[in-house]
């Protein structure tokens, strides 16, 4: 839907200036913010729906980068 949309228009604008930590590598698995961050911003972009649960985690990257967002903007 526009509501959608807009919404993630509005998170994924928030984050372009941010400065991301380097891939981290726990127990043989490596965690990357922005590769993730970036594939949801790819998937969105291209009119798809993201889940639960991939909201669930982008509102977990926004709670850990919310004061970097902040004082960028």
């Amino acid at each position: 839907s526009s509501e959608e949309a807009d919404l993630y228009r509005i998170i994924f604008s928030g984050f372009a200036k941010v400065q991301w930590d380097a891939p981290q590598t726990r127990r043989g698995r490596t965690y990357d913010d922005q590769k993730f961050f970036n594939s949801l911003k790819e998937q969105a972009s291209g009119g798809k729906v993201l889940s639960s649960k991939q909201m669930d985690a982008l509102k977990k990257l926004i709670q850990k980068k919310i004061k970097m967002v902040i004082n960028l903007n």
